[in-house]
């Protein structure tokens, strides 16, 4: 396999395809080991997405592409050389945390809030405010494999979504 072929152009981070390889790699060696593993998702929230979807479709785009790239190099500069980013979809990104429980997860997810947060595209003259949602779930607690982790991080995107955004979550210890 080729680097182009995991990689995603446009934020220099894994293709999602090549997410789901290593979550399930790094699912394997955490349960062998026992060993704690995270996984975070940021989502930007619809606000932000309205906010850069006005004008024609050329400036739209742009916006968006600049937007995207920047998004990226302001996560990529809080993580660690063993964290695995990868584009989630059109509007997320995830992060594989191997060897990190969720309190070491929110400590990464505040950091990468606060430095997205601090950041505004300037668009036709006016600063628009970047908002995201960042969802965390972690093995075991919250999922004894990945396709029970992917389906609590995609509930917890949209519990924050539907509590207005901006905010981290992740699903509350018993």
């Amino acid at each position: 396999m080729e680097i182009k072929d995991i990689k995603d152009e446009l934020t220099n981070f894994f293709n999602y395809t090549y997410f789901q390889l290593r979550l399930s790699e790094e699912m394997t060696r955490a349960k062998r080991y026992n060993l704690p593993i995270s996984l975070l998702v940021i989502d930007i929230d619809h606000s932000t997405n309205e906010e850069i979807s006005v004008g024609s479709l050329n400036k739209i785009l742009k916006r968006k592409l600049t937007f995207l790239a920047e998004i990226s190099n302001r996560i990529n500069t809080q993580l660690r050389k063993i964290d695995i980013p990868a584009r989630y979809s059109a509007n997320s990104i995830a992060i594989i945390l191997t060897m990190t429980d969720k309190k070491g997860a929110f400590v990464l997810g505040k950091r990468i809030h606060k430095a997205i947060n601090s950041y505004q595209l300037s668009s036709n003259k006016t600063d628009i405010p970047i908002n995201v949602s960042i969802g965390i779930v972690s093995y075991p607690e919250d999922g004894k494999d990945e396709q029970k982790l992917i389906k609590n991080i995609n509930y917890l995107i949209s519990q924050a979504k539907k509590l207005g955004g901006n905010r981290i979550i992740s699903i509350k210890e018993k």
